[in-house]
């Protein structure tokens, strides 16, 4: 490998390909079935029909597959996550607890894909550490289930874009919401993972501060979190975000409804660019915990608050400073979401 490359950052920059998941599967030469999960899938011809695969020359089916006449491509469904793993692992029994079925020449099938391709093997050529084997297509099956997808090191549930159901007119009237809101949910799983904390990302809705998304953290202050539930406008860190950042008219009749003992400064908030509050909640029943959270909002071009992210822990799981990691992790996030939102 070139010296100016470095192995493990190219491996990251090849994992931001979004990717399906495949087992390939294929018989030896006494009629045994052997398989191994692989991304490296490809199309390369209709006319003839082509696909491609690539194994590393060190695995230790390699020998097999290199002298196999057949093979088939096992596109995975979102639900065979076990699947992966289990022909992603070496020296175990990988056919026992899957069911699979015979295709051409007896090469196993697995049952539950999303698709099929049963291939005879036509070429195979060395490529650094890695062979190509070229295969042509001799039968095609799908079932409809929704495919498996990796990227980013993760298993990850591909569907279908939100402004591919729109007209031009509603996608430019919704775009900042829609694409913010999706946007911020994919920046949810990564914040959790990366601070450790609950993330939520709440929007403006009819009954006020809706909670659309929670991605939990490894230690939640509940498990019970769903979406959907509208928060208080004054008790909550979102709510008093989107009263410091709406019109006055939009939220006057959630306020009426929400007087505290001591009205939050919701200049002083502003000036911060958050809010953060600590409360005692009981989830579901449970024992009173005591919470703290900070939101940010997420702003359009002219400053109008699109939707909220909030993080949320136990007290003394969460420094609520403003310079303090978790709050610059928001503020950071939230002003790339609007810079992300505007320019599109």
């Amino acid at each position: 490998m070139s010296d100016t490359i470095d192995p493990a950052e190219l491996r990251q920059v090849l994992s931001t390909f979004i990717t399906g998941v495949t087992v390939i599967t294929t018989l030896d030469a006494n009629g045994q079935p052997h398989g191994l999960t692989a991304n490296s899938f490809n199309s390369v011809s209709l006319d003839p029909p082509l696909v491609l695969w690539s194994q590393g020359l060190k695995a230790r089916s390699h020998p097999i597959f290199r002298e196999a006449e057949r093979f088939a491509v096992n596109i995975l469904a979102d639900d065979q996550i076990p699947v992966s793993s289990r022909f992603a692992k070496a020296g175990e029994d990988k056919f026992g607890p899957t069911p699979v079925r015979n295709g051409l020449g007896g090469v196993p099938l697995i049952e539950g894909c999303s698709a099929w391709l049963e291939c005879r093997r036509v070429a195979a050529h060395a490529a650094g550490d890695h062979m190509i084997f070229i295969g042509e297509v001799q039968r095609i099956e799908r079932s409809g289930r929704r495919p498996l997808a990796f990227g980013g090191g993760r298993y990850l549930i591909p569907q279908a874009h939100d402004f591919a159901r729109l007209s031009a007119d509603e996608a430019n009237l919704n775009r900042s919401r829609l694409q913010a809101v999706r946007l911020a949910t994919h920046a949810a799983v990564e914040l959790a993972a990366r601070l450790d904390v609950t993330i939520g990302v709440a929007v403006w809705g009819t009954h006020g501060p809706t909670v659309v998304h929670w991605e939990l953290s490894h230690q939640p202050v509940s498990v019970n979190l769903r979406p959907g539930a509208v928060l208080p406008m004054f008790g909550s860190a979102t709510g008093r975000v989107f009263a410091a950042w709406l019109p006055a008219d939009e939220t006057a009749a959630r306020i009426d409804g929400d007087r505290p003992d001591v009205t939050p400064d919701l200049s002083a908030i502003r000036n911060a660019g958050l809010a953060s509050l600590a409360t005692v909640s009981r989830f579901q029943g449970g024992d009173p915990i005591e919470v703290q959270a900070i939101s940010v909002p997420v702003l359009d071009p002219s400053g109008g608050i699109i939707l909220a992210l909030t993080a949320l822990a136990e007290h003394h799981r969460l420094d609520p400073a403003a310079d303090a990691p978790v709050a610059k992790a928001l503020r950071a996030c939230a002003a790339e979401l609007g810079h992300r939102v505007a320019g599109h």
